[in-house]
Order: structure tokens, then sequence, then C-alpha cells
């Protein structure tokens, strides 16, 4: 991604601040990159919608089960942030010799 990308203000409700901020740091990414991945998912699901419609058929059903495995992941990783959060789900120390 290119580095020369201009700031850009944008404000939010406080809920879906939190929920990106929870997403972000489940996957490991800063909130701006966590955002700027979802646009993209965002855009790249509108194009392939157009193209199952417009396209070939078989073609079509591989990018909906490409997107639904994409969804599937991101919604484990979810899960499993919820569990971590809660307590439910113990994370071991990367030194620890359990």
């Amino acid at each position: 991604m290119s580095r020369d990308i201009a700031p850009f203000g944008l404000r939010m409700p406080s809920e879906l601040k939190e929920s990106i901020e929870a997403t972000a740091k489940a996957n490991g990414r800063s909130m701006n990159a966590e955002i700027i991945n979802r646009l993209e998912q965002s855009l790249a699901a509108e194009e392939k919608a157009k193209a199952f419609k417009d396209g070939d058929p078989l073609k079509s059903m591989l990018t909906v089960v490409e997107g639904m495995s994409q969804g599937l992941t991101a919604m484990a990783s979810l899960i499993t942030q919820a569990g971590i959060d809660s307590g439910k789900i113990k994370v071991k120390d990367k030194g620890s010799k359990e």
C-alpha cells in the first residue's frame, strides 16, 4: 500500500469504534489497517456480486465459497477473542512450560 495516503478524519458511533478496536486487536492490526481491510473486502464483495450477476455461474459459485471461507475465518477470530476476553479461553504464555 502506498505511504502517501492523506489523513482522513472519521466520526463513528462509540459502539462501532469499540467493535473495530476489538476486532483489530484480535487480528493483530491497527484500527486504521482493520478499517482499510474491511472497506477493501466490502468493495471486492460488490465487484464479486456484479460478476456473479453478469458472469460465468461456476466461477461465481467459487467466488461465493471463497467469500464464505473468509467470513468463517473472521467469525472464528471474533469468537476466539470473545472467549479470551471473557476468561473462558486461557492463552498460554509463550515462555510457559505447561
